[in-house]
């Protein structure tokens, strides 16, 4: 998770130069990443 959230945060703070469209992306992202995790927990949770 950790991971993936840098990769993408320096791809955003790289080639996006307008803040709130960048912002917007990190919270986009942010919010993504989470749903994967909770996704994840919740497949390893039943088995």
């Amino acid at each position: 998770f950790y991971h993936a959230w840098i990769g993408i945060r320096d791809i955003w703070m790289d080639y996006i130069k307008p803040v709130s469209i960048r912002l917007t992306l990190q919270v986009l992202t942010v919010l993504y990443l989470v749903a994967c995790a909770a996704y994840a927990v919740q497949i390893l949770w039943k088995v």
